[in-house]
């Protein structure tokens, strides 16, 4: 892993090398509030800035994952037991799957979404793809015109 990421293709990599997990832009947090007798939007302070990932939730987990990278100071291999400890210093809950949607594809009423955005890698470890870096730094179209190219 020549780039701290994992390589789907050579042009993305080339356009994802320059990102750092600390030029990623997050969206400013603002408190819930009800907008009906049963409904109350939330907002997640650890979003990012533009809906690449397909849905809210997988945003939420791509959004906490960019924030754990920038605690490291930078891409690169990781263990889920890391990822999870990250976690718990964050005060965030562990319930359900952290990695959903970004592991594997997966799909629901509203379509199928690509995943497989975070990979095995050697030792026992998991890494990005340079997909997830450039979808986390809000250029996903970079990342269609190349796949619609090939």
């Amino acid at each position: 892993m020549e780039y701290g990421f994992i390589v789907t293709n050579d042009v993305l990599a080339q356009k994802a090398k320059d990102v750092r997990p600390e030029d990623i832009p997050f969206r400013q947090v603002q408190a819930p509030r009800q907008v009906s007798a049963t409904i109350v939007l939330r907002t997640d302070s650890d979003s990012l800035p533009v809906m690449s990932f397909g849905k809210a939730e997988i945003e939420g987990n791509a959004g906490r994952l960019v924030r754990f990278f920038q605690s490291k100071g930078g891409w690169g291999p990781f263990t889920l037991v890391e990822l999870k400890e990250f976690y718990v210093s964050r005060g965030w809950r562990l319930d359900g799957d952290i990695l959903f949607g970004l592991d594997k594809d997966w799909s629901d009423w509203a379509g199928k979404y690509r995943g497989n955005l975070v990979r095995k890698a050697p030792k026992k470890q998991l890494a990005v793809t340079d997909v997830f870096i450039l979808w986390s730094a809000g250029r996903s179209e970079e990342v269609r015109a190349v796949w619609d190219a090939s």
